[in-house]
């Protein structure tokens, strides 16, 4: 088995930055999701294209596998969804009406 060639340096790939890089643009998903709503599927299907593309052409190097490219796909959705549920979750407000009352509370 040949060893791997020192001018690539120390093989350190996990997660895919490159597919990482395309796939960050799934925060437009939820921006648009609160802009223009009608552009959110093109947004993300766009981002998603655009991480695959990056990721194949890394696989195809032989730079990643495809699990270096869905974990950083998994990374970027969680990153932009956490910071959409802190950015743009709706405000509960009080409730106007009473509160229900229970059977047992009928019954005393």
């Amino acid at each position: 088995e040949p060893a791997w060639p020192a001018a690539l340096g120390n093989p350190a790939c996990f997660p895919a930055g490159h597919a990482g890089s395309g796939y960050a643009w799934v925060a437009l998903f939820f921006f648009m999701r609160e802009v223009r709503p009608q552009w959110r599927w093109p947004a993300l299907l766009t981002a998603l294209a655009v991480g695959a593309i990056f990721g194949v052409a890394q696989q195809l190097r032989g730079a990643h596998f495809l699990s270096h490219d869905l974990w950083s796909l998994a990374i970027s959705w969680a990153v932009a969804s956490t910071l959409y549920l802190l950015l743009f979750a709706p405000a509960v407000a009080p409730s106007a009406s009473p509160a229900p009352v229970s059977v047992l509370e009928e019954a005393a």
